[in-house]
């Protein structure tokens, strides 16, 4: 499992492995996940996040 950030302080996309937050097979909580997000320095009232299965990134160029 990936947790995928969006923050709006810092302007990026963050992505982590569900294995660095919890050594457990168990699906972390959306508390435990919070917790460790702002662990690593976000504010959960500037970011949003999600949790998923595929850790693929895609990137398009956009033309506005």
């Amino acid at each position: 499992m990936y947790i995928t950030v969006l923050d709006f302080t810092e302007g990026r996309v963050f992505q982590y492995k569900a294995q660095n937050i919890y050594d457990c097979d168990e699906y972390p909580e959306s508390e435990q996940i919070e917790d460790f997000l702002v662990g690593e320095g976000h504010r959960m009232n500037d970011c949003e996040w999600m949790s998923h299965m595929d850790g693929e990134i895609i990137t398009e160029n956009a033309e506005i």
